[in-house]
């Protein structure tokens, strides 16, 4: 009997030693730090989702991927990313995918790594009501570090930060200052650890359970007579407190993330608004959109009208691609309505830009905000690429001749040619466009187009984020019609650009550009 109870002693301290040994946990020297380093993501939007169980030894599947977008993020040098003076106490930055769901992305995120902590000290967001990228800064604890299973922490943020429209790289009328009162609280958790399965292999993780929402509030300053008059802009940014799970790799950093949708009440939550997953084998092939309407917001009036569009298709596809594009809107209702389909073929490797494209929305449609989506794939019942954006229309025409149906002009110019010249023959606009800047992010060029009804003087200047100028694309007197413009990045550092297109008697747009070296 004494030599069984020695022999289970003896056990029990052995295996209690190898559990202690598997456990994982994340130190200061495992985020990765490297500037250059580029790590590959798998994207899913609205995807069913398991997040698996908590708590020791257990085993994550994330390897299985459907309809997904490639996102990368690449490591910088803060001192050679365009808003490190925000983030003075950043060593590390990266463009790509930012924390707890803040934003889609890809964003420029500032964060700071000690012995005791990881901290994400802000990260920058286009913010419609102000025209532009505005920085965030806010100081959110990632993760104490060193991490180790059952450690929990809190989020309790309140931040304001005041900019001088001066240091903002467009033009922001009205106000001399722009004042952004930023709220974020939430809890976290590291609730498990074991191995996680991703595309290309495995790795051991430590996971965490997140429950994260905050806002961000605008107000605008200007001054009489030395006086500050503040004038409530409103709530330009919000995310709805959301569930989430990350997990987290030596070496790697996050290597797999789930988001549920706003208002979620099930932490193991089937339906996710987001999942991200690391790729750590060969880059599959992929087909990717990129819709995006040339002058929003889009308010299409009572008796119905139009707006305009470009789409951007890449393929990495190593054979041609046989299949169709197709576009629909969801109405307010929910219910998604069938717009049009055109067959095409893509070219192996295929990167083409079409930047003018023209869709009507008929007097009788629904008032109420719709998205118009634009899918692609081997049929129209089999979508493997998406994008969309939003528009609203304001009222249903009852009164005068309105817009009979959804007419639209340009995509099915794409047909079974390359589609990269499905541009040359689509109908001019009554105003100049400057196009979206595509590939964005480039290295180390890119292309936009200049759309002029009529013969006129332009300007195409190219900005820095500090408002420097670092090009100049076009200037003097152009001919109507489409005019191409290639912005070459060689001589420039990499960061954000903004290139303003002024058009005498016509104002000014302006497009923003990313160069990723």
């Amino acid at each position: 009997m004494k030599t069984l109870i020695t022999g289970l002693l003896v056990f029990l301290l052995v295996s209690s030693g190898s559990n202690a040994l598997a456990q994982i946990n994340f130190t200061d020297q495992d985020v990765p730090m490297t500037p250059g380093t580029i790590f590959e993501y798998m994207v899913e939007s609205d995807v069913a989702v398991n997040v698996g169980a908590s708590g020791a030894n257990q085993s994550w599947d994330f390897s299985q991927v459907s309809q997904f977008t490639i996102q990368n993020e690449e490591i910088f040098t803060p001192s050679d990313t365009p808003w490190h003076l925000w983030f003075p106490a950043a060593n590390r930055a990266t463009y790509g995918p930012v924390p707890f769901g803040l934003d889609e992305g890809p964003s420029w995120r500032y964060d700071q790594v000690t012995a005791s902590q990881w901290t994400v000290l802000g990260i920058t967001l286009y913010v419609e009501e102000l025209g532009g990228e505005f920085p965030f800064p806010f100081e959110i604890p990632l993760m104490p570090l060193p991490l180790d299973y059952n450690d929990s922490w809190g989020i309790n943020i309140y931040h304001e930060v005041t900019i001088d429209v001066n240091d903002i790289p467009y033009p922001i009328p009205l106000f001399d200052e722009i004042r952004i009162e930023i709220t974020i609280g939430g809890e976290n958790l590291c609730d498990g650890w074991g191995t996680v399965t991703l595309p290309g292999g495995n790795v051991d993780a430590l996971r965490v359970y997140s429950q994260v929402g905050g806002y961000a509030d605008a107000v605008g300053i200007w001054y009489l007579f030395g006086i500050p008059i503040e004038v409530p802009i409103g709530r330009i940014y919000e995310v709805p407190v959301s569930k989430a799970y990350s997990w987290y790799t030596p070496g790697y950093g996050e290597v797999a993330f789930a988001l549920s949708y706003p208002g979620e009440t099930d932490p193991n939550f089937t339906t996710a608004s987001t999942v991200r997953r690391m790729n750590l084998g060969d880059t599959p092939e992929t087909l990717v959109l990129d819709a995006n309407p040339l002058s929003p917001p889009i308010q299409i009036p009572a008796l119905g009208g139009s707006f305009n569009w470009s789409l951007g298709i890449t393929s990495t596809y190593q054979t041609p691609f046989f299949g169709s594009i197709w576009t629909t809107a969801t109405m307010p209702s929910g219910f998604e309505y069938f717009v049009e389909s055109v067959p095409v073929i893509l070219p192996a490797q295929a990167n083409i830009f079409v930047p003018l494209l023209t869709q009507d929305v008929p007097g009788f449609a629904p008032a109420g905000d719709y998205i118009f989506n634009v899918y692609a794939g081997p049929d129209p019942s089999t979508p493997i690429a998406q994008d969309g954006f939003g528009f609203s229309k304001l009222a249903v025409g009852t009164d005068g001749i309105a817009v009979g149906g959804w007419h639209s002009d340009g995509l099915a110019q794409l047909g079974d040619e390359l589609a990269g010249s499905a541009a040359e023959n689509i109908t001019a606009p009554s105003e100049f466009v400057l196009s979206t800047a595509y590939p964005n992010p480039f290295n180390p060029t890119t292309s936009l187009t200049l759309t002029l009804p009529e013969a006129a003087h332009v300007n195409v200047v190219v900005y820095d984020a500090l408002g420097r100028q670092a090009a100049i694309l076009a200037q003097g007197s152009y001919t109507a019609g489409q005019h191409s413009l290639v912005l070459d990045g060689s001589n420039l550092a990499s960061g954000v650009y903004f290139v303003s297109a002024t058009v005498t008697d016509q104002g000014t747009q302006m497009q923003k550009a990313v160069l990723m070296k």
